[in-house]
């Protein structure tokens, strides 16, 4: 891991919890990955420049994804559900993904437009392989 894994672990859990009241979110079938490359310029300055996506034998995939959820749970913004580790659910608070935003010289408005955006197509994703 490096240093910036966490603060993009970081930029990335705020904006998920954000984004709405949902609080587990899937990591498998490359939902949240192809949600991250559609909503690629509209995410943190960090996350625009450091995401890059690949497309593999099993479809798209955020190259930077492993390392950012595997430092989310280092640090505790994120724990893994049930033993196929299929979803993950934000342990995150209100106050500290607020402080995150203003870390990355943003606002609380900001960081809930644009995390509404990803939730949003996140649940596209969803609806579409249901």
């Amino acid at each position: 891991m490096t240093y910036d894994d966490y603060d993009l672990a970081m930029d990335l859990i705020a904006l998920l919890f954000l984004g709405g009241d949902r609080r587990t979110f899937p990591d498998h079938g490359g939902k949240l990955d192809r949600a991250l490359q559609d909503c690629s310029g509209h995410l943190t300055d960090d996350l625009n420049s450091a995401l890059t996506f690949s497309q593999t034998n099993v479809g798209l995939r955020c190259n930077q994804l492993p390392q950012i959820l595997h430092a989310a749970v280092e640090i505790g913004l994120i724990d893994w559900s049930g033993f196929s580790m299929n979803n993950f659910t934000l342990k995150l608070d209100r106050e500290s993904a607020r402080l995150n935003a203003v870390r990355a010289n943003s606002s609380t408005a900001e960081f809930e437009a644009r995390g509404k955006r990803l939730v949003a197509l996140i649940e596209a994703e969803e609806a579409a392989k249901a």
